[in-house]
């Protein structure tokens, strides 16, 4: 921050104030060798104004008494550098100070340099600082570059919802037009070509409406900004924009389904059906109908051939549009699942979160693809954790790998080292096993694994394999296979133990995998339910042989160890994707993780969560959040004991 350096006979203590996003600039104390204690400091008093007209971006530069008077932070006793002030978004009149100075100090503020489209004055610039508040204005309009509308058109079915409204967001503040059943809007002298003056000038059209229950709702918006891919603008307007359409503010959610392998099939006898779910009740979609004003359900989507369908209702876009994609009838004698190799870091998630985000806010078509179900001599099944040798030295990995007699697998990855993000993640798809050429071949249709991983499946949704596939009996179970030319995998079935947490578990719809190791508290947790995700921490239990009970998650911090004391394993720390950093990264409200399985951003601990374990073959676990006094709350996650065969 720039500081104003006032000298004068005595010390005085010159305070920097910096208010809001406006760039302030502040002072610095002058000092002589008087004893402090001889005398009483001069009274003092805060130089400041408002600046009314002025863009976040490019500031008024201005002067105090002629000079530039500010300390530059970076380099407090270089020279002395320009005073900058900015306005603050969506407020037309801001703050501004020069710090604290003498009563009695002259002062003249004059403008050094104008802001590029913008003509600033001062009035009250000149005085002597006084007791009572300054009145500095400094005024900003128009200067007399030119300027452009922004113009479009909307759909009537927009147009004519309760308190539709356009908005334009740029440098110098946002606009908003509320439609009122008008089919066409403009706002005039909203752009201009800011040439060589950096940064480029950027304009972004949107358009909501507040639904009866308050939530905002988004609409679509074509030819609607200047800005790319990465959000800044990449070219400057040089004329008026004239092609802006606002065209829906619901939106269909279609599904494409395929065969998957050779020879294809057609699709088994009932098709498939799927249910659009909300993760935060665990029930079908529900929103509010603008039309009606009544909450309204998304009906089963029912595919009987290898086609493209949409859901019946369409669905609207707001921050809590949070949806999974739940097939909950297969094809007789066929497993469908969700994605396939254009979308393979979506998983089954439907998000309606923003129509211009579609990296990380905006997924609403899915593809399924469908296989027929193995033989019983094609089948694997179980859960296995997967280690890797490389010349004879064996490196322990926190990676589980399950397989499914339907065909399906869900392999969860966690590398090394802190802060996995990239380089973990989850796959899921078909694999193809053969006992006799003692090959297992993989279809990843699902990968959230997007950096470096030597032990991931495949990439970019090719088909992986392994060879020499060996299963070995015995306790405990493992299987024997090559990666590569130069790595061998073991797979080895986690210790299991009937009726307590201990073992591998899985949902009915092989959606999700949860390994519990009870000797070290450690969990992990992998899932294509609604976004790929995997988490892994540790999870203490007060009595790991009750068949009811809670746990709570502990972190790196707490002397959470995730590996098994090997060299190899001692770096793994704890895992939560997709996170603020991925891509996409998590959406606020995403409640598709493992119960409690990420910190606190506040430090608070974690809430216990509730699990019953009910006897049988196999045990049946129940899994639910809780509130802090053990209220339970969420939907109740329902998993089995997975046994390896």
């Amino acid at each position: 921050m720039n500081k104003l350096l006032h000298k004068s006979p005595r010390p005085a203590a010159i305070l920097a104030a910096a208010l809001g996003a406006v760039l302030l600039a502040g002072c610095g104390a002058g000092q002589d060798t008087q004893d402090d204690s001889a005398f009483v400091p001069a009274e003092t008093a805060v130089l400041q104004g408002t600046v009314t007209g002025l863009g976040t971006r490019r500031p008024v530069v201005l002067q105090y008494n002629g000079m530039d008077a500010c300390i530059n932070s970076a380099a407090p006793t270089g020279p002395r550098v320009e005073c900058k002030f900015y306005g603050v978004l969506n407020q037309n009149t801001s703050a501004f100070s020069f710090g604290a100075l003498p009563v009695g100090t002259a002062y003249n503020i004059t403008v050094k340099t104008q802001p590029f489209g913008r003509q600033c004055t001062v009035a009250n610039g000149v005085g002597t600082l006084g007791t009572a508040t300054t009145h500095i204005t400094v005024t900003c309009v128009n200067s007399d570059v030119p300027r452009y509308m922004v113009k479009g058109s909307v759909t009537s079915a927009v147009a004519t919802l309760p308190g539709a409204r356009v908005i334009l967001i740029t440098e110098e503040g946002v606009k908003e037009i509320v439609l009122n059943g008008q089919t066409s809007f403009q706002f005039d002298q909203a752009l201009f070509n800011s040439q060589s003056s950096l940064p480029v000038f950027g304009w972004t059209v949107t358009a909501v409406y507040t639904g009866s229950d308050g939530k905002v709702n988004n609409c679509s918006v074509t030819n609607g900004t200047n800005a790319g891919a990465d959000g800044n603008a990449t070219s400057a307007p040089t004329g008026d924009v004239t092609n802006v359409q606002v065209t829906a503010c619901a939106f269909p959610i279609s599904v494409t389904a395929a065969y998957s392998g050779t020879p294809a099939q057609p699709m088994g006898a009932g098709g498939v059906t799927m249910e659009l779910r909300d993760p935060r009740t665990g029930e079908k979609a529900v929103f509010r109908d603008p039309a009606t004003g009544l909450d309204v359900m998304v009906p089963p989507l029912n595919i009987t051939s290898f086609s493209t369908a949409s859901f019946a209702r369409q669905v609207l876009s707001n921050l809590t549009a949070i949806y999974d994609l739940a097939i909950t009838g297969q094809p007789a004698g066929q497993t469908c699942v969700v994605g396939n190799s254009s979308q393979l870091t979506q998983g089954s998630a439907v998000l309606l979160i923003n129509p211009a985000d579609t990296s990380n806010g905006f997924f609403t078509s899915k593809n399924l693809r469908c296989r027929a179900n193995p033989a019983a001599a094609g089948q694997l099944k179980g859960t296995w954790q997967q280690s890797s040798v490389v010349a004879g030295t064996t490196t322990y990995n926190r990676n589980f790998l399950t397989f499914f007699a339907d065909g399906t697998f869900l392999f969860g990855l966690h590398a090394t080292g802190a802060g996995c993000t990239a380089n973990c993640g989850v796959e899921h798809g078909f694999y193809t096993y053969n006992g006799t050429a003692g090959t297992i071949a993989f279809t990843p249709l699902t990968d959230t694994v997007t950096g470096t991983n030597t032990n991931r499946l495949s990439t970019g949704g090719a088909t992986g394999s392994l060879t020499n596939v060996v299963k070995n009996g015995g306790f405990p179970a493992q299987i024997t296979a090559t990666f590569s030319a130069t790595v061998n995998w073991v797979l080895t079935a986690p210790a299991s133990i009937d009726g307590q947490m201990t073992g591998a578990w899985a949902t009915a719809d092989h959606r999700r995998v949860w390994v519990y190791e009870g000797s070290k508290y450690t969990g992990f947790h992998a899932g294509v339910n609604g976004l790929g995700n995997a988490q892994d921490a540790c999870f203490p239990i007060e009595d790991p042989v009750a068949l009811s009970g809670f746990f709570t998650r502990r972190g790196n911090s707490t002397t959470c160890q995730l590996g098994n004391g090997a060299a190899s394993a001692s770096t793994i720390f704890t895992l939560d994707i997709p996170n603020a950093t991925t891509v996409p990264r998590v959406p606020e409200g995403y409640a598709g993780k493992w119960p409690q399985s990420g910190s606190n951003a506040d430090g608070r601990p974690s809430s216990p969560v509730l699990y019953t374990i009910a006897q049988g073959m196999p045990d049946k676990v129940t899994i639910q959040n809780t509130l802090y006094d053990g209220t339970p709350v969420d939907p109740p996650i329902v998993l089995f004991r997975q046994v390896p065969e």
